[in-house]
């Protein structure tokens, strides 16, 4: 395996200027005198965050199925899968994994959601936040947009040097002002170099994937 952006840890090294300060080992750094950094293995395996919002009651069926379906394939090619679910009551995150265990896990979880009026859960976000992710791993935020903590979440994983996207599961009868602050929200979005695609079943699902997997970070 090569040196590169990932988890296993390979070694210490002198710190590049360009480098993320990210990469720094302080104690190494401290007896040293000189920047350090923590040397890691590329990770060359398809990273995926999966962010169901379950406010979108009306598909969160048909949602939880396909992600389900779309997280086996990954895991059995050898990649790995988040999951976060927000608007569903406490629901703990799902950390980065891969093997059949995991992905029993990620159903469980998927199929046990019950649609709910839930507000917005600040914790719930933190906790998505803190996920340990690998840089480059494609982030998919599925939600209706009515979230107003969803935009900074998004847009701090954006510069975590995340390929993040959002599929936009409102419905299109929705109140006029409901409809202003999702469309303030989704411009906020793209303006910040996230791409939201208004969602139209599972097809819509595979081709954001594999667009967003193929942008460069």
């Amino acid at each position: 395996m090569r040196g590169g952006d990932g988890l296993d840890y390979q070694g210490l090294r002198n710190l590049h200027p360009s480098e993320s300060p990210r990469r720094v080992n302080w104690p190494a750094t401290l007896r040293t005198g000189r920047m350090i950094g923590t040397q890691t293995l590329a990770d060359t395996t398809a990273a995926y965050l999966l962010i169901l919002d379950a406010r979108a009651d009306g598909q969160l069926g048909d949602l939880a199925r396909q992600l389900c379906q779309f997280a086996a394939g990954v895991i059995r090619r050898g990649g790995a899968v988040a999951l976060a679910v927000h608007g569903c009551g406490d629901v703990a995150p799902i950390p980065l994994g891969s093997g059949e265990r995991h992905l029993t896990q990620l159903e469980i979880t998927l199929a046990k959601l019950i649609p709910r009026e839930a507000s917005t859960n600040d914790y719930q976000h933190g906790r998505t936040r803190r996920l340990r992710l690998l840089p480059g791993t494609v982030v998919l935020a599925l939600s209706p947009l009515d979230d107003p903590a969803l935009t900074p979440l998004l847009i701090h994983l954006k510069r975590e040097h995340m390929r993040v996207s959002v599929l936009d599961t409102s419905h299109i009868a929705t109140e006029p002002l409901q409809a202003c602050e999702q469309t303030v929200r989704r411009r906020a979005l793209e303006a910040r170099g996230i791409p939201v695609t208004p969602y139209d079943g599972p097809a819509s699902l595979a081709i954001t994937l594999t667009r967003t997997a193929r942008t460069r970070r």
